[in-house]
């Protein structure tokens, strides 16, 4: 988070600078300030933004293992699935993942509780309890 920080002033101070220099006639260091501000622009929206971005997109894979849920929803063939998680500081967070129907091979408990997940191979079948 440090690095984005310096890149937003980096930016910040050479837009203004760059302002500053074609004002007082200096154009072809205003034009170098300005290319610098918006490369620097353009990495932190290469950086940044697949990651603050992929957030809110459901996660398609779940490690083997037993885990609480908050929520299921079912629309078409996807199962939606809210999972709680808890960090290493002990704060909870909702997970949200999403899952093709055949994964869970029978009957899917929207009123669930607890989703199981076994791992065998390269396969995973799921089990809502």
């Amino acid at each position: 988070m440090g690095f984005v920080i310096f890149i937003s002033i980096v930016i910040v101070l050479a837009l203004v600078f760059s302002g500053y220099l074609f004002h007082n006639n200096d154009p072809l260091l205003s034009l170098v300030l300005s290319s610098v501000g918006v490369l620097a622009l353009m990495v932190v929206i290469a950086l940044v933004a697949p990651v603050e971005l992929s957030r809110g997109m459901p996660k398609k894979h779940i490690s083997a293992g037993g885990y609480r849920v908050a929520s299921v929803y079912v629309a078409g063939d996807n199962v939606s699935v809210w999972v709680e998680s808890m960090d290493d500081d002990k704060t909870e967070h909702l997970i949200f993942y999403q899952f093709n129907k055949k994964a869970f091979g029978g009957e899917i408990k929207i009123e669930a509780k607890k989703l199981v997940v076994v791992e065998s191979g390269d396969f995973k079948k799921l089990q809502l309890e």
